[in-house]
C-alpha cells in the first residue's frame, strides 16, 4: 500500500515546492521536522528542481513504514529531515486556477 508524509506541496513562481499545508496527525507534522513554508529541495537525494509536481509525489510517497529523507530550504538554511511514511494522506490539492496551490501546469 502507497503512503506518504501527509503534507500538500504547491509549486512556486520559481518552480519550487512549498509546503502549504500539513495532514492533522501526519508523519510530517508528528515529527516536527517539517514547517509551513519549508521548500522542499531533494528527496533522498534526488533534487527535485525543473520536476512536475506528479513526480515529486511520486519520490515522497512509498510503502507504508519506509523512510524518507528530505532537504529541506527554510530561512535560507539547507535542513535534513528523516521521516517515516504513513497513513495514506492526499500530498496535494488540486486546484483549476494556477494562483492557487496545488495548481499543476
Amino acid at each position: 500500500m502507497s503512503s506518504g508524509l501527509g503534507v500538500y506541496l504547491a509549486p512556486n513562481r520559481r518552480g519550487h515546492f512549498i509546503v502549504t499545508k500539513m495532514a492533522p496527525g501526519g508523519p510530517a507534522m508528528q515529527s516536527g521536522q517539517v514547517q509551513l513554508g519549508d521548500v522542499v529541495v531533494q528527496v533522498n537525494g534526488q533534487s527535485l528542481e525543473g520536476m512536475l509536481i506528479e513526480n515529486a509525489r511520486g519520490l515522497i510517497m512509498g510503502p507504508v513504514g519506509t523512510d524518507v529523507q528530505l532537504t529541506l530550504m527554510r530561512n535560507g538554511v539547507l535542513l535534513g529531515a528523516s521521516l517515516r511514511r504513513g497513513p495514506a494522506q492526499p500530498e496535494r490539492e488540486v486546484s483549476p486556477h494556477p494562483q492557487q496551490p496545488g495548481y499543476t501546469p
